[in-house]
């Protein structure tokens, strides 16, 4: 399974770059007169995107290698006010009609029977009025067509980014400065004491470090794409993987605060986890199908936004349904309480998970009034500001002063310290001074540290296993027979198991 998830992303395609390669063979008589696979019709080689700003022009060069019986092919450039249209009467105009069509503003035959053999061909594309797309495309109304090739653009001030990339490495820059910052202040909060965390804390700590990585791997791939045009396709996927899990946790913490867990009870009602079950096993088929749709079957000849897909109308009609799930149990959970702090709090914790849920789709909707070429980016700028909000106030929400009067129990069960072993121990300098066992001096002291550390150790064994336990009992319960359901009191204390 690993290696074909690797095999797959060393075929991402290079759709967005600004150095693209590939290759084309199409027959000279195919199954009919309207058959795009014929060679006298469009083939589509690729999209890119040139910037208004900058002295000078543009750019384009191609380097083509054609072979034994394939000379006379033609390339053209179509802008995206002409291409539409060529496109779709692909099938019906003939080859002689759509290389007339190449002339005036917004679309032009680029050359014009390329010889056998290798060759290059330079040209230079001035775009004063707005950043357009630029589709280059080949067709050979005399005969089949077996080359590759490799296109490169250069932007007017010699940069070699799309104009649809320029500002998302910046975003993704400012993003993780953010989360650094944050992930200080969490660690630092909480004692960098992961034993003790609540569970609600051990999944901020991921959606943390998961949104971190993400940030970091965008960031190298748009750099590298801004030095050679073509970038990483696979750092860009891992990329995108990192972002969908933080989001799938992210989604979890709400799903679950919403149920009770934590705040009402450590543990949740079996029905209340088949549900949640079921909500994230759609989150992730939906994002997967999102991203694989996205880098391998996204039409990219006639298609500029992922979200016009059915995967994208997947991903945000499943976070309009996982929004009303989430209102629809917060209400029962909030109807169980009395009142006071608690309530409070939870109302709190709602309105932040019913802005992160709305603002997705509402992001999407937006994206469609805007122009082609910054749709993708502007959708991809406007995610990180919500996802970057998000956390910002979810970490100041599960600081250990609010988890100590509003959540129940920890990741861990507690165990004993060092003070319960040693209550007559001396610690210097009063709570928290330094550790010493009877005796004093050098020695003690050594003694004391390496008794805590064994103590800690003991604790990460603890935490593992009660984290295994807990997590089994999430899924057995998922099954229709019958299994343990267990409940905590607390941090751990008083635990009993009933035959359901």
């Amino acid at each position: 399974m690993h290696l074909l998830l690797f095999s797959l992303f060393l075929l991402l395609p290079h759709a967005v770059s600004l150095t693209i390669d590939g290759s084309v063979l199409a027959r000279e008589d195919g199954i009919g007169m309207h058959d795009p696979a014929r060679a006298d019709k469009l083939h589509f080689l690729g999209r890119f995107c040139f910037s208004n700003t900058g002295s000078g022009m543009g750019t384009v060069t191609m380097t083509a290698n054609v072979a034994r019986g394939g000379g006379g092919t033609n390339v053209v450039l179509v802008d995206d006010t002409r291409w539409a249209d060529l496109w779709r009467q692909r099938e019906i105009i003939g080859c002689t009609q759509a290389l007339g069509a190449m002339s005036g503003q917004g679309a032009f035959l680029w050359t014009t029977d390329l010889p056998e053999g290798k060759s290059a061909r330079v040209l230079s594309v001035e775009d004063n009025v707005r950043p357009h797309y630029w589709y280059a495309a080949a067709m050979n109304c005399k005969g089949p067509m077996d080359f590759t090739y490799s296109i490169r653009f250069v932007q007017p001030d010699g940069t070699l980014l799309s104009f649809d990339d320029v500002g998302v490495m910046t975003a993704y820059e400012m993003l993780l400065v953010l989360l650094l910052v944050l992930l200080f202040l969490h660690g630092f909060a909480h004692n960098w004491n992961l034993p003790y965390m609540y569970g609600v804390t051990v999944l901020t700590t991921i959606v943390l470090l998961s949104l971190s990585l993400a940030c970091v791997l965008k960031i190298l791939h748009i750099f590298l794409m801004s030095q050679d045009g073509r970038g990483s396709p696979f750092l860009s996927a891992v990329g995108d993987l990192c972002h969908a899990s933080a989001q799938l946790f992210l989604c979890s913490i709400f799903l679950l605060v919403s149920n009770g867990w934590g705040a009402l009870s450590p543990v949740l009602r079996r029905e209340h986890r088949r549900h949640i079950l079921l909500l994230l096993l759609l989150f992730v088929v939906f994002h997967v199908y999102f991203l694989l749709n996205d880098w391998f079957f996204l039409d990219h000849a006639s298609a500029t936004y992922a979200y016009e897909s059915l995967p994208g109308f997947l991903v945000v009609a499943l976070q309009v349904a996982s929004l009303a799930f989430f209102g629809f149990r917060l209400r029962e959970t909030m109807n169980t309480l009395e009142g006071g702090e608690k309530k409070r709090f939870l109302l709190l914790f709602g309105c932040l998970a019913c802005v992160w849920f709305i603002l997705v789709p509402v992001a999407v909707l937006i994206a469609t009034l805007l122009d082609p070429y910054v749709r993708a980016k502007s959708v991809a700028i406007m995610r990180l500001v919500i996802d970057g909000s998000t956390v910002t106030v979810l970490v100041w929400l599960v600081m250990p002063s609010r988890l100590d009067k509003y959540f129940q129990g920890s990741v861990c069960p507690p165990g004993p310290t060092w003070q319960n072993r040693h209550p007559t121990k001396i610690y210097e300098g009063g709570e928290g001074g330094q550790m010493e066992l009877e005796g004093g001096g050098r020695e003690g002291k050594m003694r004391g540290k390496k008794e805590k550390r064994e103590l800690r150790a003991e604790q990460r064994d603890r935490c593992m296993e009660s984290m295994i336990q807990r997590f089994s009992s999430f899924i057995v319960v998922w099954g229709e027979g019958g299994g343990l359901e267990t409940e905590g009191r607390g941090g751990g204390g008083g635990e009993r198991s009933e035959r359901s």
